[in-house]
């Protein structure tokens, strides 16, 4: 899965889009927010803030590796654009390795209801 939109050129010169997975993006935009909410995110800010990329760590579902779900906005890039048949969406995504890096914050399991009044972006409020 990608946090970008994908499209492959279909046979009549049009474009077909490959599905947005709706409901997992979802839980990582809620992750994020939770988390922010409780002060519990690595975060890297950088190019005066036009870049901020938070994640946070978890054990997959059987525990065989870790799940880092990410965050990642780039000058706004939510707002430079939209695609038709595509809701405009934050970037939010997940990664998994054997292990979290040391120092890495772990997500915590105590649930956080948190205001969401743009669930398809991390960075919206």
């Amino acid at each position: 899965m990608t946090p970008f939109p994908r499209a492959d050129r279909n046979a009549n010169g049009g474009y077909s889009f490959a599905p947005v997975y709706e409901r997992q993006h979802d839980l990582f935009v809620e992750t994020i927010k939770a988390q922010r909410w409780r002060n519990a995110l690595d975060r890297i800010v950088a190019n005066n803030k036009k870049l901020t990329y938070e994640c946070v760590w978890c054990p997959t579902d059987d525990k065989s590796a870790w799940l880092c779900i990410f965050a990642l906005n780039i000058y706004d890039w939510k707002k430079m654009g939209t695609i038709p048949n595509i809701l405009a969406r934050g970037c939010a995504g997940c990664y998994t390795l054997p292990s979290h890096p040391p120092n890495a914050t772990l997500v915590s399991n105590y649930k956080v209801i948190t205001p969401n009044a743009d669930p398809l972006d991390p960075f919206g409020r």
